[in-house]
């Protein structure tokens, strides 16, 4: 400011050609409008990066909420509780698995802009393997009721272990890639 003043008192005492101050005004009062049309895209870049920043972690947040609940569905319909001991009927189950795959699925599909191509792939990954894994059990149990063997019972109770530690692993592995895009990692 002091500069400002300095530079109008000598231009009136005639240090100054009055063509240099206005070349100088123009070109202050050019840079003046070039700064503000760059601070006014810089903040709509961030307005844009910070909403796109919240979808993200709402969908990582919703998307995560619901593979839980979807372990916890099929963790129920295929375990050895399920095998050796039927509390509630095994086909409510099977639809609460499939039910609780579809809901994460569908959410998964209507947000997959927001995930990285990286992490898209694990995820199909994963639910690829989860819904072969009910398919195969649900098989399983189908041609174990008609016909008793001992091979049977065997797939059943391998594809039991492979389920729990592929469940576990593909989660812990998603809730780092999650909690990565959130931030809290």
């Amino acid at each position: 400011m002091k500069d400002a003043l300095d530079i109008i008192m000598n231009l009136l005492n005639g240090k100054y050609s009055l063509t240099i101050v206005t070349i100088a005004g123009v070109v202050f009062i050019i840079f003046l409008i070039l700064r503000i049309g760059l601070d006014l895209k810089i903040f709509k870049k961030q307005t844009r990066f910070s909403k796109l920043h919240e979808k993200k972690c709402e969908s990582a947040g919703v998307l995560f909420s619901k593979f839980q609940k979807m372990k916890w569905a099929v963790g129920r319909y295929i375990s050895p509780y399920e095998k050796i001991y039927e509390g509630e009927p095994s086909n409510k189950k099977i639809v609460d698995s499939y039910q609780a795959f579809w809901e994460a699925y569908e959410y998964f599909q209507c947000n997959i802009i927001y995930f990285e191509p990286k992490l898209r792939d694990d995820i199909y990954s994963f639910f690829k393997s989860v819904r072969g894994n009910i398919d195969m059990y649900a098989q399983f149990k189908e041609d174990y009721e008609h016909n008793k063997n001992h091979e049977l019972c065997q797939n059943m109770r391998d594809l039991i272990t492979k389920s729990d530690s592929l469940l576990d692993e593909i989660s812990e592995k998603l809730e780092l890639d999650f909690r990565k895009i959130i931030g809290n990692q």
